[in-house]
């Protein structure tokens, strides 16, 4: 509750920033309220503009959209009931950096693409905002303390590595999680990095190396199972009617896996929908495929199936039909663009959330 900055009067309607209008003065004084709200966007604005390109930035830039996100009071309260995990004061940032970055607002979208909208900024912020709202997860082990704040940390399910900055005393060794927010050519903490101790860092070391094992085993097994697939249907994409024979007939294939029958001769070249397999990224079903490939060999492109099949296919699959070169001819001809083969995944990176995974 705060006093109207127009009339005066004790109200919680309406809010702009740090002031507080009443519903009548939003209803009835409404060129003054749109002067309101066109100064407090540019106390926003302006800071917006000065931004450098740099890591202090980045620390900003968070703090502007976390505090951009606590004017929706009503959702953040419903977030915390949601929240997995207890909301502390301890907790409080964690909690922050998920509601404003990746938890949607009742029309779909997040706090920070809210930012966005709202905001005029330069476009250099709009797509460093768009990558904050996919932080990298897991734990992390520092392997390397460098200079200026920056340190090279693994993440310990998948050895990758990265390079993460902040004023934050780690010694190499230390454990880490659970996120970090891409800014730039770095890593970001976000201002809410788990440390661990001790004890709790060697058993995430152990449990990360057991998962390891396991995962080499998987993936061990997915190889096998993909040779089997090939010889069996003599590609990596037959084609069925429709999805529920293309489900029966993988049925048949695995327990043909366990038989010691031959393979059976039927050519698989023909139909809608594809079941597909990948050493990596193992066996899916994939409907619409076969127009997608007509469509490309053809040359003749539907513009809203095409749109559909490279928003929505995976993209390993769109990778096995097309390399670069002709992923960047069908992009312009689908979105009217003017993107070569070194700018089709940047492209392709703005369009969906998961691209390349």
């Amino acid at each position: 509750m705060g006093n109207c900055h127009l009339c005066g009067k004790p109200t919680q309607s309406h809010q702009l920033g740090d002031y507080h209008v009443c519903h009548t003065c939003w209803t009835q004084r409404s060129d003054e309220v749109a002067s309101l709200e066109k100064d407090v966007k540019e106390q926003v604005e302006q800071p917006l503009r000065e931004l450098e390109q740099d890591e202090q930035a980045g620390i900003q830039l968070i703090r502007m959209i976390q505090q951009y996100a606590m004017r929706f009071r009503n959702q953040l309260k419903q977030a915390m009931r949601e929240y997995d995990g207890e909301v502390t004061e301890q907790t409080f940032p964690v909690f922050m950096n998920w509601f404003a970055f990746e938890r949607e607002l009742d029309d779909g979208a997040t706090p920070a693409e809210r930012f966005i909208d709202y905001y005029d900024m330069p476009g250099w912020i709009a797509e460093a905002v768009q990558r904050l709202m996919q932080p990298v997860r897991g734990f992390f082990e520092v392997t390397e303390k460098n200079d200026d704040d920056r340190y090279t940390v693994r993440h310990l399910m998948d050895n990758e590595e990265y390079e993460l900055y902040g004023n934050i005393d780690l010694e190499k060794g230390a454990v880490v999680g659970n996120k970090i927010y891409p800014w730039l050519d770095t890593h970001l903490s976000g201002g809410a990095l788990a440390m661990y101790g001790e004890k709790e860092a060697a058993q995430i070391k152990k449990m990360a190396e057991q998962f390891g094992d396991l995962q080499e085993k998987s993936r061990e097994m997915q190889h096998r199972i993909h040779e089997d697939f090939i010889e069996y249907f003599g590609r990596w994409d037959p084609l069925f009617p429709d999805e529920a024979e293309a489900r029966d007939i993988l049925s048949a294939f695995m327990e043909w896996r366990d038989s010691d029958e031959e393979p059976p001769e039927q050519d698989w070249s023909d139909g809608e929908t594809a079941l597909v397999s990948h050493p990596e990224h193992g066996m899916t079903v994939i409907p619409g495929y076969g127009t997608l490939k007509d469509m490309l060999d053809s040359d003749m492109l539907d513009v809203p199936a095409t749109r559909k099949a490279l928003e929505q296919m995976p993209s390993w699959v769109l990778r096995e039909l097309m390399d670069d070169e002709r992923l960047a001819q069908v992009v312009n001809d689908v979105y009217d663009r003017d993107v070569d083969s070194t700018e089709v995944d940047a492209f392709m990176d703005s369009i969906r959330d998961d691209w390349d995974e």
